[in-house]
């Protein structure tokens, strides 16, 4: 199975694989749902699209509310309150009233588990 952002820990600097977190085991996620996870004390969705994971703010940009329960339509999950749209794989805004992208995370796997990094909103 391929995952987003995949990349060997072996290849890591020392401190940088430190920041790696477990948050969750592939078999738990199925292809095309999702699950909220706590990570580095926020929530964050793990998405399990086309045999890859990838990991996004649980929160939409528009108006601040939470993304769960929102439909996964495409290659976009869409926002159960206004229907904002965000893409999973960049996080950025894909349909009216967002405009601006959420946060997304560096994810691989290990084992069956599933493991994240933070990294910076895409524009």
């Amino acid at each position: 199975m391929r995952m987003a952002n995949e990349q060997t820990r072996e290849s890591e600097p020392a401190a940088s694989a430190a920041s790696w977190c477990e948050v969750a085991e592939c078999n738990d996620i199925p292809n095309g749902q999702y699950r909220k996870v706590s990570f580095k004390q926020n929530d964050i969705l793990i998405v399990h699209l086309n045999g890859e994971f990838f990991a996004i703010d649980s929160v939409c940009s528009h108006m601040n509310m939470e993304l769960m329960g929102g439909r996964i339509l495409g290659d976009c999950i869409t926002c159960p309150h206004h229907g904002a749209q965000f893409r999973i794989r960049d996080g950025a805004a894909a349909g009216y009233p967002a405009v601006h992208p959420i946060a997304t995370f560096e994810i691989q796997t290990e084992e069956g588990k599933i493991l994240v990094r933070e990294c910076q909103p895409s524009e």
